[in-house]
């Protein structure tokens, strides 16, 4: 995420599971150090195990903003689920069930 401000961050997860490098992803939401800073956008990662999840992103007054069913080990949340500067929950729901869940400040 430090070489050229993680452009190109989820290419290279995925360059590298494909051919056997990284065994597995461990689901989680990234990329906030980024995104505090301007640069980049919350990324999510789904183990390898995990066929499908749906991501939420909510504003402080539980406004859902932003929603979608993934299916992709690495998905790039999209700008415009963060239309102004502010704290976002985004909420990861498996499916199997478990939820992880992440708080973002925005400064788009």
């Amino acid at each position: 995420s430090q070489l050229y401000n993680g452009q190109y961050q989820d290419d290279l997860f995925l360059i590298l599971a494909n051919r056997g490098l990284i065994e597995s992803f461990e689901t989680s939401i990234a990329g906030t150090s980024e995104f505090i800073r301007g640069v980049g956008r919350p990324t999510v990662y789904l183990d390898s195990d995990v066929e499908q999840a749906t991501v939420q992103v909510y504003n402080t007054a539980g406004q859902l903003v932003g929603q979608r069913l993934i299916t992709d080990q690495v998905t790039t949340l999209p700008n415009n689920w963060f239309p102004v500067a502010g704290i976002y929950l985004v909420r990861l729901v498996l499916d199997n069930g478990q939820i992880a869940e992440k708080a973002v400040l925005a400064q788009p």
